[in-house]
């Protein structure tokens, strides 16, 4: 047989045994520059909906993925893969994906677990191995390149399914990451099940959900992962987190979080929590926050530059030789929040916040500091107009304001090594990476 001709032998249905091929024409009806759509998150789900879903990949209790279920969701999407796993056994040699098209963006359709399925490529490791994100089931693996297959263009029609959630309410304990045997329980839970999820919070733009899961009995999982000792009670978190062995009903409604509800038109960010019974919240002062103490009498006193957190920018702004962030581009930008919620939550926790207000007069020679630059949140400066609010957050507090919110370990460890190196060394000691 000619060593150089594509040669394959099937032992089993989705087996296949990869052999020297010969290079075959490009195909013409496939997907080489281009991408699929994402499914939307349906208007009908809003905060507090309970859904079914399918969990199709668990990394930990924070970093899951999950589909739809229904006739539109996993129901279309079985029987696209169902199609496919008939298009490509008999005839996956006929679309070996070209080494000019393995780059990272780059949609194509790999064998795994001997099953064929659509792939985002994300990383080129080498000549021969690459990350793959398997857009409808999540999940990122090393595969090698005799794996991927060109996407023939039918099966770019139904959009990418999965939706990456994180369960509300619990954290890993010490302030740590999630152990193995926590994510292994976890996983035994729900990993390729079919659960009811409440909505907790939800971001519509990065096709992520916050969720209570349920179990069969309505259990709510984060609470038997307490009961278990698997986690600690998250202070900072929307849900409502009632023990599963609470002695009465009081005490449950004494646990229940505070309900926010935020709806914004350019990015929707809805966060709710409903309880059976809200607590009374007391009003909270409408004394300015603590500061420094310092003041700006002329907008020269100000300088500024840019910092970067694992590839997050901020503003640094230097006045009189103390550091700050604008408020509400640190809280959008590393928490995902817009500054009057991020406010909201930080005001029933603390008695004072550690942010500056600046004055109607401060605001103009801030503003005029900026010289044009657009900060997060900062609504633009407009002469013979209401000044808009603008809060500075003293570099020292940055670290304390993070620890209110859900935010990614590594933005934390990240602001955490800055603050400390800065308030060590002073504002010329660190260099603005």
């Amino acid at each position: 047989m000619d060593p150089c001709k594509s040669a394959c032998e099937k032992t089993e249905p989705g087996t296949v045994i990869f052999s020297i091929r010969k290079q075959v024409p490009f195909p013409s009806d496939v997907l080489t520059d281009g991408s699929i759509s994402q499914m939307e998150v349906p208007e009908a789900i809003t905060i507090g909906s309970v859904i079914p879903v399918i969990v199709t990949n668990v990394n930990t209790p924070s970093k899951f993925w999950m589909t739809l279920v229904g006739p539109w969701f996993s129901e279309r999407l079985d029987a696209m893969y169902g199609e496919m796993q008939e298009f490509y056994d008999p005839q996956h040699e006929n679309y070996h994906l070209p080494s000019s098209v393995i780059k990272p963006g780059q949609f194509c359709v790999c064998l795994y677990a001997r099953k064929w399925l659509r792939a985002k490529i994300l990383e080129v490791v080498h000549a021969n191995l690459v990350g793959v994100f398997f857009v409808d089931y999540g999940g990122t693996v090393f595969v090698t390149n005799d794996t991927l297959r060109l996407m023939h263009n039918r099966f770019t029609v139904v959009p990418t399914q999965c939706f990456r959630a994180y369960i509300s309410g619990v954290k890993a304990k010490d302030a740590g990451e999630w152990p193995s045997d926590v994510c292994e329980y976890f996983r035994k839970e729900v990993g390729g099940k079919k659960v009811r999820v409440k909505v907790v919070r939800l971001f519509r733009r990065t096709y992520t959900f916050a969720v209570a899961v349920l179990d069969d009995a309505d259990r709510n999982i984060a609470d038997l992962m307490l009961m278990h000792g698997l986690a600690e009670v998250d202070l900072v978190s929307t849900i409502p987190v009632i023990s599963v062995n609470a002695k009465s009903e009081t005490e449950q409604h004494e646990r229940a979080s505070l309900i926010e509800s935020v709806k914004n038109v350019g990015d929707t960010l809805e966060v709710q929590a409903e309880a059976q019974s809200r607590p009374e919240v007391k009003a909270t002062s409408t004394q300015e926050p603590r500061c420094s103490g310092n003041r700006i009498a002329k907008w020269s006193d100000i300088s500024r530059r840019d910092v970067t957190f694992e590839g997050k920018r901020l503003l640094l702004v230097t006045l009189n030789g103390e550091e700050y962030f604008v408020f509400s581009e640190f809280v959008y930008t590393l928490a995902g929040l817009h500054e009057h919620v991020a406010l909201e939550v930080m005001a029933t926790m603390a008695d004072k916040l550690p942010v500056w207000k600046l004055q109607a007069g401060e605001v103009r020679m801030f503003v005029d500091s900026l010289e044009g630059q657009c900060v997060a949140g900062l609504r633009p400066y407009r002469r013979g107009v209401d000044a808009p609010a603008v809060r500075l957050l003293p570099l020292a507090y940055a670290t304390e304001v993070l620890d209110f919110f859900y935010v990614d370990d590594k933005y934390k460890k990240a602001v955490s090594s800055f603050v400390s190196s800065m308030l060590k060394t002073g504002p010329k000691g660190v260099s603005s990476s």
